[in-house]
């Protein structure tokens, strides 16, 4: 019965009032500080786990790293979640 519900991509635990659940991902804004230019992203796994703690590095957005080169990392709100998704669907 467990093997049936188990879905690896289900990485987020949320509580509240006592109940668990879990969620396929999770939305994920940037802004850049300076121009107020917003990039959202989404990701299956937790933003740190994606990106580790320098996700300038590891994102795929050129547009996004030429940002970070041109105005300084201090110049980056990061908000790691924004918004959660309970299906590939809802995540799109």
């Amino acid at each position: 019965m467990l093997n049936e519900l188990y879905n690896p991509y289900i990485l987020y635990l949320n509580y509240t009032d006592g109940v668990m659940w879990m969620h396929y991902g999770i939305i994920y804004m940037i802004i850049n500080k300076i121009n107020l230019k917003v990039y959202i992203g989404q990701t299956t796994h937790d933003f740190k786990e994606r990106y580790g703690y320098k996700w300038w590095e590891h994102t795929r957005n050129q547009h996004l790293k030429n940002s970070v080169n041109k105005y300084g990392l201090e110049n980056f709100l990061v908000i790691e979640k924004i918004d959660t998704a309970d299906s590939q669907e809802e995540l799109d």
